[in-house]
Order: C-alpha cells, then structure tokens, then sequence
C-alpha cells in the first residue's frame, strides 16, 4: 500500500514540488516538460522551469534522465559533489 501511494505521488506530483525517492524504493517520474527521471538511492530532486531554461537540482542519491530535447530550453542538472 505504501509503494502504491509513493508511486502516485511521483506521478501525480507537481514538478514544482521536491520530487523524493527513499533509499528502498526506486521511483520513476514524468517531469512537465516530458523528461523521464529514475530516482536511486535516497534521491530528492527539485526543479525549475523557466522560458529558457529547465533547471534540475539533485539532492543526494543518485538519478537518470530521458530528456526530450528543446534547443531553445536547456536541461541543466546541478548535483551536490
């Protein structure tokens, strides 16, 4: 029940909101530009969309991405070292 809930928050979430995976659960979701983020080991991530740029901060963990791609929009991804 828990992992049905988690996982209907990662896809229901606002992509304004922090988008959180636990260090047990790997958790997909669909940010609002189309981007696919896989979220691993305890990652949390926020995002930031403006006209000209798509702008992803990474907390912790670690997470793919599918991007679609927008050369007027880029996709920066700005992780902690």
């Amino acid at each position: 029940m828990i992992a049905l809930g988690f996982g209907w928050y990662l896809i229901g979430g606002n992509s304004d909101q922090p988008v959180i995976a636990t260090n047990s659960v790997q958790g997909e979701s669909r940010l609002a530009d189309g981007t696919r983020v896989t979220l691993m080991d305890g990652a949390r991530i926020e995002t930031r969309f403006s006209d000209g740029e798509r702008r992803v901060i990474l907390h912790d963990g670690r997470a793919r991405f599918e991007v679609p791609q927008d050369e007027t929009s880029p996709l920066l991804v700005a992780a902690a070292a």
